[in-house]
């Protein structure tokens, strides 16, 4: 055991760029926490939208993502790998996790990889991903591995990959805006339904659209706001879809929503919709709870858990558009019932309780 110091841990992340959803929050929102607790440095390949005094940030090739360097790594940055006790690297399939690897000297290296081990991903980029698990496992060699997850449904993916690795369920934290109140429900006024995310097949926006088709002979006035960025072709198909079932003056797409800005967008919103394909957490879903708003998602949503156990939204087992309008319909039928339960249950989610069970783990390792 190292004593007379803190542990050096060095955080390692592709790039910070707040477009690229909840990964990105992830190491924000646990960087505080693990400053305070280590002596503790962030190597960011790429850009970088937080600004801390232990930051060391290289750029990228073309301001790629993946970790591609434009150059050499400079003294600082590699040295700061090479004296590191503990390595903590986000994401998988990157070029940063293999750099990371290759320099770091230390045997204990914790990785999170933020669902890019789910199954539900395993069909994309097959030979890319052959030739980096390679690399992987030579870089690797024979030190001591420990995978960080969010949520338990992840465990089962990472597992079919590496059996014999250990793989802790640390959970993943949210901020809470302090001045933020409970909605109500009024009759005789819209409804503001609300997804947040970045624009992708997989969240299912498609059906959400639909949904308020059918909701449209309630007797509720239901609205649709859909945050988020990088929707090309599909975000055309979704205007597109809007217009044909005549939706264009309920449902607005309001583009990518910086932080600033987002805690207005949640205030003025009542319910949150992610009917998704696959998600391995969903940081939406528990700043939504956490916020007191009360959310409807899919069983392919790992969150789906807490919002069974706790009571603070509905799941729904299919598909389908009618499934979210009549999940929609439960919830404001019980709103303050839904709202109250987020309330009672939203420390949870807090990075202050969350926190404490990712540097449990990181201070227990190796012992």
């Amino acid at each position: 055991m190292i004593t007379g110091r803190p542990r050096k841990l060095v955080q390692v992340s592709a790039t910070l760029d707040p477009k690229l959803g909840g990964p990105v929050a992830v190491v924000v929102g646990i960087n505080e926490f693990l400053e305070k607790e280590f002596d503790h440095s962030l190597l960011v390949f790429g850009k970088s939208h937080v600004i801390t005094t232990n930051l060391i940030q290289e750029n990228t090739l073309f301001q790629n993502r993946y970790g591609v360097l434009t150059r050499l790594f400079s003294a600082k940055f590699r040295d700061s790998l090479v004296s590191a006790d503990l390595i903590l690297v986000h994401g998988f399939y990157l070029y940063s996790t293999l750099f990371a690897l290759f320099f770091a000297k230390t045997e204990l290296i914790y990785i999170m990889p933020h669902g890019s081990l789910e199954n539900y991903q395993s069909k994309n980029g097959k030979f890319r991903k052959r030739i980096f698990e390679f690399f992987f496992h030579c870089f690797l060699n024979d030190r001591q591995l420990t995978f960080l997850v969010g949520s338990e449904p992840e465990v089962i993916s990472v597992k079919s990959k590496f059996p014999n690795t250990d793989v802790k369920v640390v959970g993943l934290g949210v901020d809470f805006y302090p001045d933020i109140q409970k909605q109500i429900i009024v009759k005789n006024q819209p409804i503001y339904l609300y997804c947040m995310s970045r624009i992708t097949a997989k969240k299912r926006l498609d059906l959400c659209i639909h949904a308020l088709s059918y909701l449209k002979d309630s007797e509720y006035d239901f609205r649709l706001s859909i945050y988020g960025s990088n929707g090309g072709p599909l975000e055309k198909e979704l205007r597109v879809l809007t217009d044909n079932l005549h939706l264009s003056e309920k449902v607005e797409f309001k583009g990518f929503v910086s932080e600033g800005n987002k805690e207005s967008s949640i205030k003025d919103s009542h319910i949150l919709l992610l009917p998704s394909e696959n998600e391995n957490f969903a940081v939406a879903v528990a700043e939504s709870i956490g916020n007191l708003r009360p959310v409807l998602v899919s069983k392919f949503v790992a969150m789906h858990e807490f919002v069974d156990v706790h009571g603070v939204g509905v799941t729904i087992d299919i598909l389908s558009a009618v499934e979210i309008a009549n999940g929609v319909l439960r919830i404001v039928q019980d709103f303050e019932k839904y709202s109250e339960n987020c309330f009672i249950s939203r420390n949870f989610l807090a990075w202050t309780f969350v926190s404490e069970l990712w540097i449990n783990e990181l201070n227990n390792g190796g012992f």
